[in-house]
């Protein structure tokens, strides 16, 4: 198949959100102010990911950026400053005012809280919902980028959002019972055993 202009800038639905072409740009430091956003917008990108925080603190935004967590006998090093959910919040507003074409992944937003479970803003729609705990942590490499993809599966397949929020909570905490942030996730039918042998789910 010739991929055309045609293709590639074909508006490509996801759930009810539809985006102008299949290109977004990914969330990060270029993705921290309206006007990169503005600019975003301007050179034909179709939508933009604007990352919050990710709890527990103080591992974000840590200063000194590399330093001794007396409390848990560990060095850690911090790769980057990240917003705050008051920071991301008022982005997200900003951009509403200033962009028009461009699909802000803010206009649903769902903050990550660690133990504390997440918050999911929409409109003045919030809703506040508890984590699965796992009691036997092995691992929580690429437990967020879990529940960015559990909230995903169950958007796209047209699940509401309690439903993609509390799959999200569940594939975060899944995420952490095997090493390496992928092991968990062999298959779906690995994962909802899990998630009932587990969690309860």
């Amino acid at each position: 198949m010739t991929f055309t202009e045609k293709y590639i800038f074909e508006p490509i639905p996801v759930g009810d959100v539809h985006f102008r072409n299949p290109f977004c740009v990914a969330s990060g430091s270029i993705t921290k102010n309206v006007k990169q956003l503005i600019s975003a917008e301007q050179t034909g990108w179709s939508g933009a990911s604007i990352k919050l925080t990710i709890a527990p603190e103080p591992y974000i935004n840590r200063e000194p950026r590399y330093g001794y967590f007396a409390e848990h006998k560990k060095f850690a090093f911090t790769t980057e400053k990240r917003l705050s959910p008051q920071e991301g919040l008022k982005l997200a507003e900003e951009a509403r005012k200033k962009t028009s074409e461009l699909v802000r992944l803010g206009n649903i937003i769902a903050l990550k809280r660690g133990d504390k479970g997440s918050l999911v803003i929409k409109g003045e729609s919030q809703t506040e919902m508890p984590a699965y705990l796992n009691e036997n942590v092995v691992n929580a490499i690429g437990a967020g980028d879990s529940i960015n993809a559990g909230f995903l599966f169950k958007y796209v397949n047209g699940g509401s959002l309690d439903e993609c929020q509390k799959f999200a909570n569940l594939t975060g905490a899944i995420s952490t019972t095997q090493a390496g942030g992928t092991s968990a996730f062999e298959s779906y039918d690995q994962v909802m055993k899990i998630a009932e042998t587990r969690f309860g789910y």
